[in-house]
């Protein structure tokens, strides 16, 4: 989560954690009182596992196959896994 300026959040943060100041949604924003960072990027890889290697999101895909896409998907998907 990123609190955006001007948000309840972004004003009150302290109560929740702190707040490090990113350039993109899909970094750390906010690290809640009793996680650190690196367990956050842990727990966010693994919902992406999750999700997308799901056997009905994947035989969708294949469903409807169009490699130029699968390819991309692929790639997003390596990426935001190990990043």
């Amino acid at each position: 989560m990123n609190p955006l300026p001007g948000s309840d959040l972004y004003y009150n943060y302290k109560k929740y954690g702190a707040v490090k100041q990113v350039g993109n949604t899909f970094s750390v924003g906010l690290i809640p009182n009793g996680l650190t960072p690196d367990d956050l990027n842990h727990y966010s890889k693994l919902a992406w596992k999750r999700f997308y290697l799901r056997p009905r999101i994947i035989w969708n895909e294949l469903r409807r196959i169009n490699l130029r896409r699968l390819i991309s998907g692929i790639k997003a998907f390596w990426k935001a896994v190990t990043r």
